[in-house]
């Protein structure tokens, strides 16, 4: 489960046409989750059940982002705030799972679940 997680994940970041979706600022960071991903994997092996639990409240959190972006009109583009949660996301999966890469700002899943309730669509 948790290889099949990071294999998604990796997808989810890299694939044609990543580097202008995701925006020459946020490269950086791309990187750094990239990384995060070896080094969740380098970890996995030491705690694995540890790491499925943590990949729930993702998948949880990921669910519920998904239902607020389902709520946006057709044909128009979320708002900054509520697209700024995927990468809120991907703060936590390093907070989660590659401590030592260090997150850009705090977060948690309070702080994700408060930012789905006060966005904007």
């Amino acid at each position: 489960e948790s290889l099949a997680d990071a294999r998604a994940h990796l997808d989810s970041l890299v694939y044609d046409g990543f580097v202008t979706a995701t925006g020459y600022d946020r490269l950086p960071d791309l990187v750094r989750y990239v990384r995060g991903i070896g080094r969740r994997l380098e970890k996995l092996p030491g705690d694995p059940a540890r790491d499925v639990e943590r990949l729930r409240e993702i998948a949880w959190l990921r669910d519920e982002y998904r239902a607020v972006l389902d709520e946006v009109p057709p044909r128009s583009e979320p708002s900054p705030e509520l697209a700024e949660i995927r990468w809120m996301i991907e703060e936590l999966r390093i907070s989660f799972f590659a401590q030592t890469l260090k997150t850009a700002y705090p977060v948690s899943v309070k702080r994700i679940v408060k930012a789905l309730d006060k966005a904007p669509l």
